[in-house]
């Protein structure tokens, strides 16, 4: 939101000094008009986006692991009921609790997501933990990762579907790292894509 709002300032500034310009050129100054509501909307979104930040971080959930996951599941099948899958959980006792907010949720649907578009069909989930880590896998019967692509997974503008930009499995490992987490992928061994993410479960505290 910072980094846009530069850019819209600019736009502003600009605009009134084009209105001031060309006063006398009526039919200019109505698109000029325009382009001023537009990036007054702009503005307005992206106050509200840093405000439901704001928001958020203080609404952060103590939820057991296995909560967190099969709420996020739930989700996706709901998004796209064209999946099936196979859930296994895996870790011994009962299950840790974990920091939660919407934006790790939507961390995790968008890596179910990229997974999903690899290939929809038996999508195998493990939840699993040790004393020290959350483990959450994935792994999907898709057509694999390139070795160039592995080299640069976690990277801005990196897909790993071969198209787009790849901006939203940075925008995952970005958020997963505010959790002291991350996200790594892997060809499988039994081909598809391996996706895992862990989070420390001690880093949860406090």
């Amino acid at each position: 939101a910072h980094e846009l709002g530069t850019p819209l300032s600019t736009m502003q500034v600009l605009l009134k000094e084009l209105e001031h310009e060309h006063r006398s050129n009526p039919e200019l100054l109505e698109d000029l008009n325009l382009l001023q509501q537009q990036t007054e909307i702009c503005s307005e979104r992206l106050k509200q986006m840093a405000q439901s930040v704001k928001q958020e971080q203080s609404t952060t959930q103590r939820l057991t692991a296995t909560q967190i996951v099969e709420e996020t599941i739930e989700q996706l099948m709901v998004q796209r009921p064209e999946v099936t899958r196979h859930y296994t959980v895996s870790g011994p006792g009962d299950a840790p609790q974990l920091n939660c907010s919407t934006s790790l949720r939507q961390s995790l649907l968008n890596l179910l997501n990229n997974s999903a578009d690899a290939n929809p069909k038996d999508l195998e989930i493990e939840l699993d933990w040790d004393q020290q880590q959350v483990y959450f896998r994935i792994h999907d019967k898709g057509p694999g990762i390139s070795i160039e692509q592995s080299d640069n997974l976690g990277k801005p503008f990196i897909t790993t579907k071969g198209k787009g930009l790849g901006i939203g499995l940075f925008l995952t490992a970005t958020t997963l790292a505010r959790y002291a987490g991350d996200v790594r992928l892997y060809n499988h061994p039994l081909g598809g894509t391996l996706t895992e993410v862990t989070l420390p479960i001690k880093a949860q505290h406090g």
